[in-house]
């Protein structure tokens, strides 16, 4: 893995598309939490609340 301790992940079309999630996308996330590093992610789409987020990711 990278040098990088913190990544920020946006989550609109990369790894999510509307409401179909991306394989790819999450293999990415499992992969970084795997090598312990820290996440952030992000997204601009403000048609769900930050809880709503949460619940359709976790």
């Amino acid at each position: 893995m990278s040098k990088y301790d913190t990544y920020f992940v946006d989550l609109d079309g990369t790894i999510y598309q509307g409401t179909i999630p991306i394989p790819a996308g999450k293999r990415f996330i499992e992969r970084l939490k795997g090598a312990g590093k820290q996440l952030l992610l992000l997204t601009n789409n403000s048609t769900r609340t930050p809880q709503e987020v949460v619940d359709f990711f976790g």
